[in-house]
């Protein structure tokens, strides 16, 4: 409500059927007081039917905002297609212009902590490629340490002729 000039009281949001008589009456202990106003309308339809379509583009617009929040939670929720190591690799290691397997060349391996005897295992041959293919992923392992969500280094056997990799899931 606005006051711009005595005697004049500015009402917004009010129709035409809202005009008429209107009384006030304030009662207490010691009587009762009275006073009464005619109150006339005049209608600015335009801004009555601005109103509307603002709060109905307002509406849209919050739904259309409320979807696409929606949809970007459910997409990072949601797993990825590949196995994470891919993923993970490139961070952990801060990837340059290099190739992996370099960056797993630098890696470091603590046999006293990871070895595991090879006369406990009974294991079929690899070629060369495969024995380095298993030693960069031991190197892997060992750097990620154990975590409830990946597959953990147990041990390793590296010194008597063989590569032996124990991981758990």
């Amino acid at each position: 409500m606005l006051f711009p000039e005595e005697g004049t009281l500015h009402i917004d949001r009010i129709t035409v059927e809202g005009q008429g008589l209107y009384t006030c009456e304030a009662t207490n202990e010691r009587g009762s007081v009275e006073s009464s106003a005619h109150i006339w309308v005049q209608s600015s339809p335009e801004s009555l039917f601005l109103e509307i379509p603002t709060l109905a583009c307002t509406c849209v617009v919050a739904t259309l905002f409320w979807l696409l929040l929606t949809l970007l939670i459910h997409k990072l929720k949601q797993p990825n297609s590949t196995n994470g190591k891919a993923e993970y690799l490139p961070i952990i290691l801060h990837p340059g212009e290099e190739p992996l397997v370099e960056h797993c060349d630098r890696l470091q391996y603590d046999p006293a902590q990871w070895e595991f005897l090879h006369d406990r295992l009974k294991l079929d041959g690899a070629t060369p490629s495969e024995h380095k293919a298993l030693m960069t992923e031991l190197k892997i392992f060992n750097h990620f340490g154990h975590h409830l969500n990946v597959v953990n280094l147990l041990g390793a056997g590296t010194r008597t002729g063989g590569l032996h990799v124990i991981i758990s899931l």
